[in-house]
């Protein structure tokens, strides 16, 4: 049995357009590897960004500390470094 010419062509529309929903984009894992260290990248420059600020706000070293888990050495760095800027 075959489908008439119309059919036919609906048909192969519908299948590519089914096969391309279908189709899963292969990440490699050196792709996913620079992703995630993309995403670690931001996550710590939003926390200096945080710790600066906090900084700048003469909010307590001590508390700090406790919120942004940077060490009262890398604060007073960081403190350093943003003066000479």
């Amino acid at each position: 049995m075959e489908l008439p010419e119309g059919l036919k062509q609906a048909f192969r529309v519908e299948l590519e357009q089914y096969e391309q929903e279908k189709q899963m984009p292969y990440v490699t894992s050196i792709e996913q590897m620079g992703r995630e260290e993309g995403r670690e990248e931001g996550r710590e420059e939003e926390r200096r960004s945080l710790a600066l600020k906090m900084l700048q706000e003469n909010i307590p070293l001590e508390t700090i500390v406790r919120i942004t888990e940077f060490t009262t050495a890398e604060l007073q760095q960081l403190q350093a470094r943003h003066q000479q800027e």
